[in-house]
């Protein structure tokens, strides 16, 4: 049997190749995928129609940038071993390479060809890889991304997990050009996240992979050591990368020659946190412990994910991944925004790449500059603020940095003839050398606004410091738990002489004009609303979802708000479009976990330039309007402090109808308010948690809300 190109033959085999992610999920993709008109690599359609994890892996464009890490220009021919549903391959396929994919599942297989249709560079076959007798001295390139944890389950003769990808790295090195390379990318099983809890990624059991796999069934991870070793008895030299947070998703990968010639390495994973598929721990930013790993020369060794090239020839090592770093931007931002941030090995100087060319990049005041900046070395004026605030906890610290800062700010704008430029020197674009000197980097943004000046980039530098050390900050305000985020930002403008309180309005609307203008969707977010938050606390998402009869609710018609996690009242504002025709289903989402709150009122209320009108008010202390309502996952609790309402679980929801009426046709949009409090069940409040359990425990309430509380009971019991 040969391919449409001819290029290789497939041994005859009767095998059944079974991999799946459900066949609920893949009829989903498939009806997706044909009804797009757009199915390339960037497509924000498919964007568009991401629902799970299982749709994001196959639709997001972030799924890519494990390759756009890859200098694949210089190659011509292309093999992708496991192409799945087809997003690399289309990848590979826009680049005008002759890309080879082989996938065991002929319903994947069907998949990767529906995403791929009209790209004749790309030929798929469907076969188990095993099988395969592929050309000589052909292929360029050969990728296993995703892939090689398998081996053990699909080999043919049922070796060792080991021992089967030595013999397929065996086979497949014969098929290399001179210039050829091998590309894995692959978890970890010793990564940080997994020693933390996480769910290994296929079991979905913690420390699966840390036990070295007590529930084998044919997959299996490697550390590096371990991969290093399986590498050399094959005799292929090698070479580390670490994508972050994992190969999947990666919004940043670093070269291991970098981690080895740069002390300050670990600063490039500022304000990244792992995630467990499983959902087993919450994400978490561990910045401190990649800083001690790094300098220990053991980062690498903890990445979550390795991306490994090989090759029989050591010069093509360096050929094919040149890169000390590539940071990528948000896929929050708009199409024509997003981009790659590179430095190749060993250069004087940064690129800033659009990912993707699409016409002007600019709007009204606001300028997108992409090109090549000087390579500054040192360390985030940012992390030097977080060590210096750990080292000091005192809100003066704090103070005392801002009034450096803004010093530094002042001769900027004074010493520039194009002051445009400033609006990003923020603390984490303030780059210190080991001489103590500041340099501003990433002036990727110019805006031309009368507001732009040095009290402005004070203000944008200290809100976006303090959503980024959070929990560092959050410790030094425990003794003032009633400080928000613009106390703080107040007080640190007065200390420095200057009035804040006048202007905060007016910088808190510049700034969400600049963020809606590159962002996508920022689902109801402001920075007025996050300046509310209170710093010693921690933060709970809320979500509010809309919907009409003939729809079903999507992230898509959503929004999601912050609130902070203590017994205090706090009213969130949600902004429903008026293009949601009644009769009108809303759900409220008062939380992400199982916890304790209560809601006071829900009220709606038509918007228009002219005058408001009220379309609905509930009050949950009344008994006839929860009945209006619907509470899923939620159960009715008694009344001791003040709490009215747990979660059983991390899918809490309440859904509601807003009345049939007429709504006059000059109102522009629905406001909600939703006036609550959540305290959330935290490990740090174990004791207070029990208290009010045992409180509930002894209660008079009925046998039957007894037996609904013992979920929750024995939820607080585990932590």
């Amino acid at each position: 049997m040969h391919t449409a190109s001819g290029v290789w033959t497939v041994n005859d085999s009767t095998e059944t190749f079974s991999y799946s992610d459900g066949v609920e999920a893949e009829n989903s993709l498939e009806a997706v995928i044909s009804k797009a008109t757009d199915r390339s690599d960037h497509s924000s359609e498919l964007e568009r129609r991401i629902t799970d994890w299982v749709s994001e892996y196959h639709l997001s464009p972030v799924h890519a940038n494990i390759l756009r890490y890859l200098n694949l220009q210089n190659n011509d021919t292309v093999l992708e071993l496991g192409c799945g549903c087809g997003a690399l391959t289309r990848y590979l396929g826009e680049l005008n390479l002759s890309v080879d994919a082989v996938e065991g599942s002929s319903k994947r297989a069907r998949l990767a060809k529906l995403r791929c249709q009209g790209l004749d560079n790309v030929h798929i076959v469907s076969r188990n890889f095993f099988d395969l007798e592929l050309p000589i001295n052909h292929y360029d390139v050969i990728l296993f991304i995703g892939v090689m944890e398998y081996a053990g389950r699909f080999s043919p003769n049922g070796e060792p997990a080991g021992q089967a990808v030595k013999k397929l790295l065996q086979k497949i090195t014969a098929s290399l050009t001179s210039k050829g390379a091998i590309i894995i990318a692959i978890e970890n099983r010793l990564g940080r996240k997994y020693f933390c809890g996480s769910g290994e990624d296929h079991y979905g059991i913690a420390f699966e992979g840390i036990h070295d796999y007590p529930h084998y069934s044919g997959i299996k991870t490697w550390s590096r050591g371990e991969w290093s070793a399986i590498l050399q008895q094959t005799n292929l030299h090698h070479a580390f990368h670490y994508p972050f947070p994992d190969y999947k998703l990666p919004s940043l990968i670093l070269n291991d020659l970098y981690l080895e010639s740069n002390p300050n390495a670990w600063t490039h994973l500022t304000g990244l946190s792992y995630r467990d598929y499983h959902n087993l721990i919450p994400p978490k930013n561990d910045l401190r412990f990649w800083e001690h790993a790094h300098n220990a020369r053991r980062l690498g060794s903890f990445a979550n994910s390795f991306l490994i090239v090989a090759s029989s020839n050591s010069n093509n090592l360096l050929n094919i991944a040149p890169y000390d770093f590539v940071h990528f931007s948000n896929i929050s931002r708009r199409s024509q925004f997003r981009t790659q941030t590179r430095k190749h090995h060993a250069a004087a100087v940064v690129e800033k790449l659009s990912l993707q060319d699409c016409g002007a990049t600019s709007v009204p005041s606001l300028i997108q500059d992409v090109g090549i900046e000087e390579w500054r070395g040192g360390i985030t004026l940012s992390n030097i603020w977080i060590k210096h605030l750990h080292s000091n906890p005192r809100h003066e610290s704090l103070q005392e940095l801002a009034t450096e800062y803004f010093s530094y700010l002042k001769s900027m704008f004074e010493k520039l003839e194009n002051v445009s430029t400033c609006l990003d020197m923020v603390p984490m674009n303030i780059m210190v050398n080991a001489s103590g000197d500041w340099n501003s980097f990433d002036h990727e943004w110019h805006y031309s606004s009368s507001i732009l000046g040095p009290e402005f980039v004070l203000f944008r530098g200290l809100f976006y410091f303090i959503e980024l050390a959070q929990q560092s900050l959050a410790k030094i305000y425990e003794n003032t738990p009633h400080w928000t985020i613009e106390h703080v930002l107040s007080s640190c403008f007065s200390y420095i002489g200057l009035d804040l309180d006048s202007r905060i309005k007016d910088f808190a609307t510049c700034e969400d004009g600049i963020q809606n203008s590159i962002l996508t969707d920022r689902k109801g977010a402001c920075t007025q609303d996050s300046l509310r938050l209170l710093i010693a606390h921690s933060r709970n998402p809320t979500q509010l979802f809309w919907a009409n009869q003939k729809q079903d609710f999507s992230e898509a018609r959503s929004q999601t708000k912050f609130i902070s996690t203590v017994n205090w009242r706090q009213t969130i504002t949600f902004e429903v479009p008026i293009s949601v025709h009644f009769p009108i289903a809303l759900r409220f989402d008062p939380g992400t976990d199982a916890g304790l709150f209560s809601i006071e009122t829900m009220e709606t209320v038509g918007i228009s330039s002219k005058r408001s009108i009220a379309i609905q008010q509930l009050f949950f202390k009344k008994a006839r309007d929860r009945k209006l309502v619907n509470f899923h996952n939620i159960q009715l609790s008694s009344r001791y402090l003040g709490l009215s309402f747990y979660s059983l679980n991390k899918d809490p929801n309440i859904s509601w109808l807003l009345p049939s009426k007429r709504v006059p046709e000059d109102i522009e949009y629905f406001r909600i308010q939703i006036t609550m409090k959540w305290l959330g069940v935290q490990r740090k409040n174990r004791g207070s948690n029990l208290n009010i359990i045992k409180k509930l425990k002894r209660s008079t309430l009925k046998s039957s809300v007894r037996l609904a509380l013992k979920p929750f009971i024995s939820y607080v019991n585990r932590l």
